[in-house]
């Protein structure tokens, strides 16, 4: 597998994240993975940019060592620039940390964190979070592959069985606001601001965090509040939020509220 040719990214989002050298993605998979993982040695390890992947928001470097042992290096958009923001450090710190309470608390195969970092003062000399590899496709890809070898609907029935069998572990989770979730210096769990990443209109990409909110109602009527009046996609919005508000059974209740999944589309889960 090949790595993803820069010319193919937007580089309006990423900038110059796109040109961190192969050998210096390497040489920090190399560094890291001796740091954190037993039996790993800097110096008989070899390694190579097996593939870089662009989303929205982050670029993913999957990195192949000794052959056949893959780790993902994930760099965000914000990581280079105007993004460079404590706001953009902190919702990455929070990632990390729902991250961990994830992998430590339920069953669900999120990938394992080893080490990052929310600085620049690194050998890529951006942002990045260390990560396992999770190998698979897609479900966006094998959702209607008609080559894979077991029947459509009995593939659609188990993928939809399992995810909501992931889905329902996160109920033990509560939380007396709606936030993102951070660990403190003694490790208890808090709830901090609703970090979202929003376009520019230069391409680029910042993080901004509301809340956090007591009450689903203020966190809808806040989410949902009109910023553009010419826009008419979200005037509509802001008019079935309102609605919506005043309709919710427990509209003003506050507590009892469990993790949720920002962006569960097809092309962020992966199957086997």
């Amino acid at each position: 597998m090949s790595s993803q040719n820069s010319e193919d990214l937007d580089t309006e989002t990423f900038g110059p994240l796109l040109s961190i050298p192969e050998s210096s993605l390497v040489n920090l998979a190399v560094k890291v993975r001796a740091d954190t993982l037993s039996g790993a040695t800097p110096s008989s390890s070899s390694g190579r940019l097996g593939c870089r992947i662009g989303g929205s928001s982050n670029l993913l470097h999957i990195i192949e060592l000794d052959g056949d042992f893959k780790l993902v290096i994930r760099i965000t958009a914000t990581g280079w620039g105007d993004g460079l923001t404590a706001t953009a450090a902190h919702g990455m710190e929070s990632q990390v940390a729902t991250l961990r309470l994830i992998a430590s608390m339920t069953t669900i195969p999120v990938p394992q964190v080893y080490a990052f970092d929310i600085t620049t003062s690194n050998s890529i000399g951006a942002p990045y979070i260390y990560m396992s590899f999770v190998p698979g496709q897609t479900l966006a890809t094998a959702w209607f592959d008609a080559t894979l070898p077991t029947p459509l609907e009995d593939r659609c029935l188990k993928t939809l069985t399992s995810l909501s069998r992931c889905l329902a572990q996160l109920a033990q989770f509560s939380f007396a606001k709606i936030g993102s979730i951070h660990k403190g210096m003694n490790g208890d769990l808090t709830v901090g601001p609703c970090y979202d990443w929003k376009e520019n209109e230069d391409g680029r990409i910042r993080v901004i965090a509301p809340g956090p909110y007591d009450t689903a109602a203020a966190y809808l009527r806040d989410h949902y509040a009109v910023t553009d009046n010419n826009s008419p996609w979200k005037a509509a919005a802001t008019a079935v939020a309102k609605a919506v508000v005043r309709r919710l059974p427990f509209r003003d209740s506050s507590g009892g509220f469990v993790p949720s999944i920002p962006d569960i589309d097809s092309q962020n889960i992966m199957v086997d």
